[in-house]
């Protein structure tokens, strides 16, 4: 009988330490705390995502943990024990993006994918020096990115209740305006839609950092002609210029003539890109585009053009 009252106590012992209904075991047996996640969009009011992604760093190191939210305003969240620093992205329209070193926040890198089935190589003339400075990648324009980091939280066994973590995203992309006026000869054009490449990029953001990578890329965007002909205007979104090298910036126009023959012309907008009032939103200014008279239905032998015709054009403001 004294050996089953026994037994007795230390089951109920042990549902007790089990269960944690003991209020001195209750912190002990907890190893986590909840966690109000808010994006407060006072940095980007016109921000409309449909979902957020949060990334909470160890401090100690170790794997990052990461949360999706289905909505732009936050939600409710479980974090264990410890002292992490946060960092947050939209999680929707980002099929251009790529994640790189994601291990640490200092490092923890977005950048856009190459272009596929087009090399910097197809689009430079045969006959064209090489420029060791150049860019080496093409990549995609990225989308809209909205990103925010550095706020750090701390829980532990002494913390109670429903913490609160705010976090303010921001625009990280840039955007640039290009305008050609006084054009010329553009019936002799073979289409309205002009395929362009904008070099000098930076090549990824930081968002641990503020900051633009020092990777150097290559970027494509459509211009347009006007409907009367004298205006080509083109626009896309970017990081920006590379924090600390000031590498040169084109603008190539790709083109055909009437007849077939393929064009290019590049401006050096290098000045205009690195020294505009507002980094976020450069206006690009440009005047005139040689385009010359295709050779007349009918007119004698046809050209045939191995590479693009590249004329330079530099432009000093």
């Amino acid at each position: 009988m004294k050996r089953k009252i026994t037994y007795l106590i230390l089951a109920a012992v042990a549902m007790i330490a089990a269960s944690c209904d003991h209020k001195e075991l209750l912190t002990e047996c907890r190893s986590t705390l909840s966690v109000n996640v808010v994006f407060d969009w006072r940095n980007s009011s016109e921000a409309r995502p449909e979902s957020m992604a949060l990334y909470l760093f160890p401090a100690d190191g170790g794997t990052p943990l990461r949360y999706t939210f289905q909505n732009s305003t936050g939600g409710e969240i479980t974090v264990p024990y410890g002292s992490y620093k946060a960092l947050c992205m939209n999680n929707d329209n980002t099929d251009w993006a790529r994640l790189k070193d994601v291990g640490h926040i200092e490092t923890f890198e977005i950048h856009p994918t190459e272009v596929n089935g087009l090399s910097l190589a197809d689009l430079r003339s045969a006959n064209e020096p090489t420029d060791p400075s150049a860019d080496t990648l093409i990549v995609n324009t990225p989308g809209r990115l909205w990103t925010d980091a550095g706020e750090t939280l701390s829980l532990s066994q002494a913390d109670s209740g429903v913490k609160t973590l705010t976090l303010y995203p921001a625009d990280a992309g840039c955007r640039y305006t290009i305008d050609i006026y006084d054009i010329k000869g553009a019936e002799s054009l073979n289409e309205r839609q002009l395929f362009s490449t904008f070099s000098g990029l930076a090549g990824g953001f930081f968002p641990g950092q503020a900051s633009a990578s020092d990777e150097h890329v290559t970027m494509p965007l459509t211009m347009t002609v006007s409907d009367d002909g004298t205006q080509i205007h083109g626009e896309f979104l970017n990081f920006g210029e590379s924090p600390d090298i000031i590498y040169k910036n084109e603008l190539t126009l790709h083109y055909f003539l009437t007849d077939g023959t393929p064009m290019a012309y590049r401006f050096d907008v290098t000045d205009q890109a690195h020294n505009a009032p507002d980094p976020r939103n450069v206006h690009i200014v440009l005047r005139g585009l040689p385009i010359p008279e295709p050779i007349a239905n009918g007119g004698g032998l046809k050209p045939v053009v191995d590479a693009w015709l590249v004329e330079h054009i530099d432009i000093k403001m």
